[in-house]
């Protein structure tokens, strides 16, 4: 006997019309804003939070420590140095991180071949070749700030 399992689904019917932040945190150095979940239903439904941290250029924010796990994604970055160089570290809060690298010797990039990045990047060979010799000697890849 087999049975339909989709006529036995009951089906969820969640509101998922775009809701406004409110903000937490506001400040000369960048903003932090979150999704309440008594105002957005799916974040009650999943046990999920959500925020938007906004750095504003050159801000600074101290970290922040929560009683709760975070995943954070960091949308848009540049990091700035001057003649003595930049240092830069991270503080992993899980027992089992993941991490990709972008660039330096283990680099995704490495993997598409030259044509595929001078058409998907819109430069000549030149360009193309100046960058990979860039991304592979170094870990760091830092896009340019509008």
């Amino acid at each position: 006997m087999s049975l339909d399992l989709v006529s036995y689904t009951k089906p969820i019917e969640l509101d998922l019309t775009p809701k406004t932040a409110q903000p937490l945190v506001e400040g000369d150095g960048g903003s932090y804003y979150i999704w309440l979940s008594s105002e957005v239903q799916i974040l009650a439904e999943t046990n999920v939070a959500a925020g938007q941290f906004i750095l504003q250029p050159r801000g600074f924010a101290f970290p922040h420590y929560a009683d709760s796990s975070k995943v954070g994604y960091v949308v848009e970055a540049a990091q700035i140095a001057g003649d003595e160089g930049m240092e830069s570290y991270s503080i992993v809060t899980t027992t089992k991180p993941l991490f990709e690298e972008l660039a330096g010797k283990t680099s995704i990039w490495e993997a598409l071949s030259p044509l595929v990045q001078q058409v998907s990047f819109n430069v000549d060979s030149k360009f193309q070749k100046l960058f990979i010799s860039k991304v592979t000697e170094n870990n760091n890849l830092i896009p340019p700030t509008i």
